[in-house]
This record gives C-alpha cells, sequence and structure tokens, in this order.
C-alpha cells in the first residue's frame, strides 16, 4: 500500500498536471460557437416552439441566428469566414429549397444536422434535387396528434439525440455548445469519458513496469475532470483542488489493487491493469458528471446570450 511519502509528491504532481489542464481549457471556455438555426416555414408548430426555448443559450459561449426559410431562394452569407457559422441546425419539412440550403452550408464545410418532421416529403426532396445527406446527420421526428400529452417528451428525445450528435464533433464545437446548453452536458460529457478511458487503457497496457503508468493515468484523469467542469462552465484551478486530490487518491488506490493481485498471480498484470485503468476512469468521469449535474442550476441569461433573426442585428 502507498505511504504518505508517496502520496504527497504525486499529489503534488497531480495538482500540477490540473493547473496545465486548466490553462489548455481556458482558451476553449472563451471560445464562442456561430450556431445557425435554419427553420422551414412548414415544419410542425410545437417542435419550433420547443427548439426555441431549448436553444436559447444559458452562456455567452455560443451566438445563435435563427433563419426561417420556405419556398423562395435561400440566401446565406456562407462565403465570408467572419460570418459564416460555426454549427448548423435545420428544421425542415416540406420546402423545395431544403435540398439548396443543404448544398451551401455544404459548400462552406459547415457541420449540420437535420431535423426532418415530415421525413417521407424531405427524402424525396432531397432525392429529386440529388442531395446525398448522411443519415447519421438526420433526426426524424415522429408525426403527433395535435395537442398530444406525450409531445414534449418526444421533442426532448430528439433532442437527446442531438447532443450526441453533438458529441461525436470536435472538442471546439462541443465543448462550448455544452457549456451553452444543458441538455447537451451528458452525451458530451459521456464522450469525454469514453475517450479518457480508452486512452488509459492503452497507456496501461504500454507500461510494464509496475507504477510507472501512474503518472500519465493520473493526468489523463485530472484532464477528464476539468473537462467536465469545464462542460458546467464552473471556474476552474483553485476551485477544482478538491476533486485533484480525490482523483489522485483514487489513482492510489487502484493501483495498490493491482500491485495486491498481481503479486499473487503475476501472469494477469497487463490484463488487469487494463481493466482497472479503464475501469477507475470510467468510475471517475460517472462521478464527476453526476457531482456536477447536483451543483448546476441552469437559468437562461438573456442578458448575457444573442439570439438574432437571420440578417438582424443583437
Amino acid at each position: 500500500m502507498p505511504n504518505m511519502m508517496e502520496i504527497i509528491p504525486r499529489a503534488k504532481s497531480g495538482l500540477r498536471a490540473l493547473n496545465a489542464a486548466s490553462s489548455r481549457y481556458s482558451g476553449k471556455r472563451k471560445a464562442t460557437v456561430r450556431l445557425l438555426v435554419c427553420v422551414d416555414k412548414g415544419a410542425d408548430a410545437g417542435f419550433v416552439r420547443h427548439a426555441r426555448r431549448v436553444l436559447f443559450p444559458v452562456s455567452d459561449k455560443v451566438d445563435v441566428e435563427v433563419a426561417q426559410y420556405g419556398d423562395g431562394p435561400v440566401t446565406l452569407n456562407v462565403h465570408d469566414k467572419a460570418a459564416r457559422p460555426s454549427l448548423a441546425i435545420v428544421i425542415a419539412a416540406r420546402s423545395s429549397c431544403t435540398g439548396e440550403l443543404l448544398a451551401a452550408l455544404r459548400q462552406a464545410e459547415t457541420p449540420l444536422a437535420l431535423f426532418a418532421t415530415v421525413p417521407a416529403a424531405l427524402a424525396r426532396q432531397l432525392d429529386e434535387d440529388s442531395v446525398a445527406q448522411s443519415l447519421s446527420d438526420v433526426i426524424p421526428v415522429p408525426e403527433l396528434e395535435a395537442g398530444g400529452a406525450d409531445a414534449e417528451d418526444v421533442y426532448a428525445a430528439c433532442f437527446e439525440e442531438l447532443a450526441v450528435w453533438v458529441a461525436a464533433q470536435s472538442a471546439d464545437l462541443r465543448a462550448p455548445l455544452a457549456q451553452a446548453y444543458p441538455f447537451m452536458r451528458r452525451a458530451v460529457a459521456n464522450e469525454c469519458t469514453r475517450q479518457a478511458a480508452l486512452a488509459n487503457a492503452l497507456v496501461s497496457a504500454a507500461f510494464i513496469l509496475p507504477g510507472s503508468d501512474l503518472a500519465p493515468l493520473t493526468f489523463n484523469q485530472i484532464r477528464l475532470v476539468v473537462q467536465i467542469a469545464a462542460l458546467f462552465d464552473l471556474p476552474l484551478k483553485t476551485a477544482r483542488l478538491p476533486e485533484a486530490f480525490a482523483v489522485v487518491l483514487g489513482g492510489l488506490g487502484c493501483r495498490a489493487l493491482v500491485r495486491l493481485v498481481t503479486s499473487r498471480v503475476p501472469v494477469v498484470t497487463v490484463p488487469l491493469s487494463v481493466v482497472v485503468a479503464f475501469g477507475a476512469t470510467t468510475a471517475i468521469g460517472a462521478l464527476a458528471l453526476r457531482y456536477y449535474e447536483q451543483r448546476t442550476d441552469d437559468a437562461p441569461d438573456e442578458a448575457g446570450c444573442s439570439i438574432v433573426p437571420h440578417g438582424g442585428a443583437a
């Protein structure tokens, strides 16, 4: 078992890792994502109302621009890099211009998610316009009876699918979006945890000498806690010291468990180390997510957010 003489220097190393990770993520916390929401005038009114509510950002990390389109020409300023959206969400229905809109966004290399409120009509329109659209980017919205009691739950499930889609995007996009939209945080945090757990499993498999993998494993776990804290737009550095100590002590405990087992069954050293590294990192991510979810009570602050109509001013 590790004694205090081992814990103190390793804890200090962990805190230095926290400061390094905090400095790197502070830049992403200040980044602003330009989100363009394109709404077909014929889209389901209930779904559009739900979208307007949940896409109102709770922080200033995202500037939202809303553009309505119908069967007339679609005008988007996607050629000016300064005005080009970082991400687009299209709520499509029966408009004959949806294909033109998607082609313009694709030409601008803008990542886009597509809500299909009338999936059959959208499929016909894209086929007529010869527009290839990845099915992984299309979220079908079930048709509901007017005034259905379960409409909000169905709409919320659609936006949970959007959150999973966002989690698969680059960190430069998903981190600010998760800060601004609470419904995205769980999916993004789970993706961060998955990536960190896989990285630690590989690290543990690569380090043969007992205990030599503790420093990189601890660094990755602390970085994971910093990432999840940043998703909730919580202050970093000194405010996260208790979490850093918990990660360091948890890592030492897991390493002690591996030593205890492998001292008796040496042949399982590498497989057990990989399993423990993956499992411990996954557990740390899950606990961190639950901890920060309980600490956060978000409500949109209209003074600090921006939603403007297409072509309008904030």
